[in-house]
């Protein structure tokens, strides 16, 4: 525009007469002209590179993750087999989930919204043990979850106080006001003494917030043959069958006595923001340190030459005389404009769909996935062709359990030509296919994931898992659970996804945030080892091995 504009000067100065004899007699300089309109040129070229916010070196910051410790105590008793919304009349079989099914789903939802805090699992009836020690691997706590049923534990009964203690003894090195027990169960006990467990568990500080499952009236336990057939009910050793009852006082009186709450499930949900209020307004500590790596900016460099070009065009007259101020006042426009656009550039500004993947992958990193699902709905207005949108999209929607719709935008970000986030985007299709059930469609999901990425050893084990899945339900001719991978957390570039939902073609120093997302979300060595050592080394999903390994007991008068 200015050399147009130029051009045309000169143009209309030429029709008053020669060249030479108008610049004798005029004051205007045609080589400070020239040497204003390049300082202009390069005050936008320079602030254009500004804008694109060039990045060089990096550095360390140390990141470290708070939280409680929190250990779900679940009752997997015969008694939890009771169904208790069910319809129908008495001695009818019912197809209503019992008090343990609707005890998962209920705890399922309940552990995505304690993340960024250590969660273990003990699973009690006559006895009881860790089912999953303590971890900020929410995944991994959801596998534990899953494979969890009546069967687990041999002991028949129902001893409250026993798991209590032993939760107690497994949090005895947090600090505190910083732990609490999650006890879900129909409050059914066998002589374990629970009130007195609870007593020692508040001398330790430790909250117990209490979920009863179950019909206060009592309900009968209903017994089903190999072929899951309804067959009849629990009776006890005089022929009566037993009518299995929700101790509301008990559980009432555990939560007082920690200073924890009482919930009730009714249809198998509870008010879970007076739960997750309870959780939160727990004393916090430190729960890992790791080291992230990130960026350093550097526009800080060509935004200063733009202010020094600036200045010198300003003050530099278009006279023959020497440098001065000049007083045209239409001379300023241009240069006002480039200062205001010097001034924004200093404000921390992120606008169009780099920035709104940025506020989005910020508020995912807090955990707030409704907010970040909102910043990247925005951001696919704005480009909605532009795979890492629907990538970031694709892992908010599964983090809200919006499993089908994250497995459509992965879908559409699975064209994006980067390999290493493509083999990532598949292996993201394989878990939301299994969320809904898909096995067949999640197993190939995960064989093209390794297809791209051979070395990828969750994409392997979810492979075999879901391969193994199959074949079970095929066998019982059940339709499959939906929870169950090693690894279904859809952060896995993090993209975020992770942290870190980042578009990795415009934003590469997100890949260091990611990484350090990621090694926030990795278990420790102590984790895993604690972890692992339940499964055997070569089948970690047969959770019946386990079962097989745990010495006979023998019957009690009171097995349910």
């Amino acid at each position: 525009f200015y050399i147009f504009a130029y051009r045309n000067k000169i143009a209309a100065l030429k029709s008053f007469g020669q060249m030479k004899l108008i610049e004798n007699i005029s004051s205007s300089s045609r080589n400070k002209q020239k040497i204003k309109i390049t300082l202009i040129a390069l005050s936008i070229m320079f602030l254009i590179i500004t804008l694109a916010r060039p990045q060089l070196g990096t550095k360390l910051v140390e990141m470290k993750q708070q939280g409680a410790d929190i250990v779900l105590v679940v009752d997997v008793s015969t008694s939890m087999l009771a169904e208790d919304s069910k319809s129908g009349t008495f001695g009818q079989a019912t197809k209503k989930p019992n008090r343990l099914e609707s005890a998962k789903m209920l705890l399922f939802d309940l552990i995505q919204n304690l993340s960024g805090n250590r969660i273990g699992i003990i699973a009690f009836a006559g006895t009881s043990f860790w089912q999953c020690p303590l971890t900020l691997d929410i995944s991994s706590v959801n596998l534990f979850l899953d494979i969890m049923d009546a069967n687990l534990i041999p002991l028949p009964g129902t001893a409250i106080g026993d798991a209590i203690r032993l939760a107690a003894k497994g949090l005895e090195k947090t600090a505190p006001k910083s732990k609490a027990i999650v006890l879900i169960t129909d409050g059914e006990d066998h002589k374990s003494n629970p009130v007195d467990a609870a007593e020692k568990a508040a001398e330790q500080g430790i909250k117990i917030y209490t979920i009863g499952f179950g019909n206060p009236n009592g309900e009968p336990i209903p017994i089903q043959d190999e072929k899951g057939d309804f067959i009849g009910y629990k009776k006890d050793n005089k022929g009566e069958v037993v009518m299995s009852k929700l101790d509301e006082n008990l559980l009432r009186e555990i939560s007082e006595i920690t200073g924890g709450k009482y919930l009730k499930a009714e249809r198998g949900r509870v008010n879970m923001s007076m739960l997750l209020d309870g959780i939160k307004g727990l004393n916090k500590q430190e729960l890992s340190s790791f080291k992230n790596r990130e960026y350093e900016d550097r526009f800080q460099y060509p935004l200063f030459l733009v202010f020094i070009l600036l200045v010198i065009e300003f003050l530099l007259k278009e006279t023959k005389n020497s440098l001065n101020f000049h007083t045209d006042s239409h001379r300023g426009g241009v240069q006002g404009v480039i200062f205001l656009i010097v001034l924004c550039m200093s404000l921390p500004v992120h606008a169009g769909t780099p920035g709104k993947i940025k506020s989005g992958n910020k508020l995912f990193k807090k955990g707030e996935y409704d907010k970040s699902l909102e910043k990247y709905r925005e951001a696919e207005i704005s480009d909605p062709e532009n795979p890492a949108v629907h990538y970031n999209l694709g892992n908010a929607l599964y983090k809200n359990n919006e499993f089908e719709e994250s497995h459509n935008e992965y879908k559409k970000a699975a064209q994006i030509e980067d390999k290493n986030v493509r083999a990532k985007v598949l292996y993201n299709l394989g878990n939301s296919a299994y969320r809904q059930g898909k096995f067949d469609e999640a197993l190939k999901y995960y064989k093209e994931a390794l297809k791209l990425d051979p070395n990828d050893e969750d994409a392997k084990y979810n492979y075999e898992y879901t391969k193994n899945q199959k074949l079970i339900m095929k066998k019982e001719g059940k339709k499959g659970k939906q929870n169950g991978q090693k690894k279904d957390n859809p952060d896995k570039n993090e993209n975020h996804q992770g942290e870190k939902p980042e578009n990795e073609k415009e934003d590469k120093q997100n890949q260091s945030q990611q990484q350090g997302q990621q090694d926030k979300d990795k278990m420790s060595k102590e984790d895993a080892e604690r972890i692992l050592q339940y499964f055997d080394e070569t089948d970690r999903n047969s959770a019946e091995k386990r079962k097989m390994k745990m010495p006979q007991i023998p019957k009690v008068e009171q097995d349910w």
